[in-house]
């Protein structure tokens, strides 16, 4: 995960954003944002993109807004053949108690609500904050802090992801540090609940649900979104493994046993051969109960529920992303209709810009993977964070580096 520091802040009024088109076999791509260096406005995103109902955008940044420690963001369709966009700043975080430098995506509340993580600030290890929407008269979001990691012993540091939401308002999430720590470091990370107050003004209730041990089968370093699957069962990654050598990044089930939580690890990566190594993003889930994730060393992999009688989860990869040609993914997949997957990749040719690929089963024959969009010739490089789709089926995503201050873009893509 990147991190930059001492990034400049810039400007704070919203403005119309007019649509560049790029060019892409049967594909129509738009810069439909560029984060500029002016005081005031966000930049430089980690994290994808969420989308209401109304088609508007909402991300998070880790540096900009008013104080330069980052800032959460709104973008609007301006008309409805969505080429004109509007870009409101919903809030800008200070650095101090009410964290800085968000690297997570943003979740959707029951009531139009907004919860996510800072990496840094609080009580020192970040925090969990909420942002209330107006009420219909308008006015401003207001930013509560819901959590504040403190670096107690046990508790989580440094939360790098975004957060998972059940039906009762639970939030779920994982922090990258904290936990079971040792002599010589903060922590193998950990994964952590937040259950909402029994009354209205009362305090969110945090409760650490596993701390990663560093031992030789278990993972460490978990840096991406949960996800919640049948039976309230969790699913993430983690970036590495404990003492383990032969391993090189886990996916893990975390499901209620008893009173407590336990934790399986159904994929161990060996970082040998093909398979990859460091899944660092979330993962999607089909109908039927598969999971799709992608590793840092790119590739992109499915994970099919064991059969009747069997524990054993069947890991299969779809692709396999030329290392001079993908730098490694920097986000999941989205499940699209048809069972398409969509991403990106950091990278596109020799290094170039990066790509947005499109991968399908063909049969027989396995998967194969089509590039529907590359970066570079002069526009925006470096996606990170993963695709979201519209109910038409556009994805819309984010660069780290572009836009004419370079601190970063906003795209649209019609496969």
């Amino acid at each position: 995960m990147q991190r930059h520091q001492g990034l400049a802040a810039s400007f704070a009024a919203a403005a119309m954003l007019a649509w560049s088109v790029g060019a892409a076999s049967a594909t129509s791509f738009g810069t439909i944002y560029n984060f500029a260096s002016d005081a005031g406005d966000a930049n430089t995103p980690y994290a994808g993109l969420v989308i209401d109902a109304a088609g508007r955008l909402y991300g998070a940044t880790y540096g900009g807004g008013a104080f330069g420690d980052g800032a959460v963001y709104r973008l609007a369709p301006a008309d409805p053949t969505g080429t004109v966009w509007t870009k409101t700043i919903l809030y800008s975080f200070r650095g101090g108690r009410d964290g800085a430098k968000p690297t997570g995506r943003l979740t959707f509340g029951p009531h139009g609500e907004l919860f996510g993580t800072t990496s840094t600030g609080g009580s020192g290890h970040g925090t969990v904050f909420e942002l209330t929407p107006p009420g219909p008269d308008g006015g401003t979001w207001t930013a509560s802090v819901l959590h504040s990691f403190s670096g107690a012993a046990g508790e989580g540091a440094m939360p790098a992801a975004g957060l998972a939401i059940d039906g009762s308002g639970t939030l779920f999430g994982t922090t990258y540090e904290g936990g079971a720590g040792t002599q010589d470091g903060p922590g193998y990370g950990t994964v952590f609940s937040l259950a909402p107050p029994d009354a209205p003004g009362g305090s969110w209730r945090e409760a650490v649900l596993y701390q990663f041990s560093g031992a030789a089968h278990d993972g460490v370093g978990p840096q991406s979104d949960l996800l919640i699957g049948p039976g309230g069962a969790l699913y993430g990654t983690t970036t590495g493994c404990g003492s383990r050598l032969a391993c090189a990044g886990t996916v893990f089930r975390l499901a209620r046993e008893g009173a407590g939580w336990a934790e399986t690890v159904i994929l161990a990566l060996t970082g040998n051969g093909d398979a990859g190594a460091g899944p660092n993003r979330e993962l999607a889930m089909d109908s039927a109960g598969a999971l799709y994730g992608t590793t840092g060393a790119g590739t992109a992999f499915r994970l099919a529920p064991p059969g009747a009688g069997s524990t054993h989860w069947q890991h299969t990869v779809l692709a396999r992303f030329k290392p001079e040609s993908s730098g490694g993914p920097q986000g999941g997949v989205v499940l699209a209709a048809g069972g398409v997957l969509y991403g990106t990749l950091a990278y596109g040719p020799h290094k170039s810009g990066g790509s947005i690929y499109a991968l399908a089963q063909a049969g027989s024959a396995g998967w194969s993977v089509a590039t529907l969009y590359r970066f570079g010739r002069g526009g925006p490089v470096f996606p990170v964070g993963s695709l979201v789709a519209d109910a038409s089926g556009a994805l819309y995503g984010v660069t780290e580096i572009g836009g004419a201050g370079g601190m970063g873009t906003v795209f649209r893509v019609v496969p």
